[in-house]
């Protein structure tokens, strides 16, 4: 699957703090971010073209997971997102 809005990572690569997420990635530390309104999974997305390893988003609900990751998709393409079961599955 392409990933039709890949191109915009871009862009949020430029916005205010982004600089200091990926200082923090490089530092090979953890880097807890939040970002309010419907840029998360801009953000997890643009995150992930830097990080050296996988990039885990916790949501409230599977269902919330399963749309995030939909969104994601968007950004990176269907091969680079998966949806881990929740702990009520086993």
């Amino acid at each position: 699957m392409t990933a039709p809005l890949s191109e915009l990572l871009k862009e949020i690569e430029k916005t205010v703090g982004f600089g200091e997420v990926l200082e923090g990635l490089a530092g090979g530390g953890l880097v807890d971010a939040r970002v309010v309104g419907g840029f998360g999974s801009a953000a997890a997305a643009a995150v992930s073209k830097h990080a050296q390893g996988p990039v885990v988003v916790v949501t409230r609900t599977v269902a919330e997971a399963e749309r995030f990751a939909e969104w994601l998709e968007d950004y990176l393409g269907s091969d680079r997102v998966v949806v881990l079961p929740d702990g009520q599955s086993y």
